[in-house]
């Protein structure tokens, strides 16, 4: 947790952007991603993994389907600063198009600044967000956008 030995504790890189690479592999992914027929599209809350879906499924925007955040998507929880999600207010506004409504909280009630989520917690969540909100939804075909390093 000391910043001078670990820079992803560093407060200054709070849910950092996608780096120009994951830029790179998401226009990559583009073309695959355009044969695709989503009727939803759901993302993590953090920048870089909507950045990534926005660059991939470039070709699924600005029409009928509807964009939603959910934090049951996100990578792993805890200590890495770059983990934490900024606050909601500031990410509503630099994407519009998602749809935030199911994120319960202005700040990240889930991020845990010394303690790195457990592979049993992250598996936990993960199920419960697939048999409690993925399992449940009306959509037949639904693109799912996570993050990792």
């Amino acid at each position: 947790t000391d910043p001078s030995k670990n820079p992803f504790v560093r407060p200054e890189i709070v849910d950092s952007p996608l780096t120009e690479t994951g830029r790179q592999q998401s226009l990559a992914r583009q073309e695959q991603a355009s044969l695709l027929n989503p009727e939803v599209i759901i993302v993590s809350p953090l920048c870089r993994t909507i950045q990534t879906a926005l660059l991939s499924f470039t070709n699924h925007q600005g029409g009928q389907i509807p964009w939603i955040a959910h934090e049951g998507c996100r990578e792993e929880l805890g200590l890495l600063i770059c983990n934490k999600r900024r606050n909601l207010s500031q990410t509503k506004a630099e994407f519009p198009q998602i749809d935030f409504g199911l994120v319960a909280s202005e700040e990240d009630s889930l991020f845990h600044p010394t303690k790195r989520e457990s592979h049993m917690e992250k598996s936990e969540r993960a199920y419960k967000f697939l048999t409690d909100f993925v399992r449940t939804r009306p959509e037949k075909e639904m693109a799912v956008v996570s993050h990792s390093a």
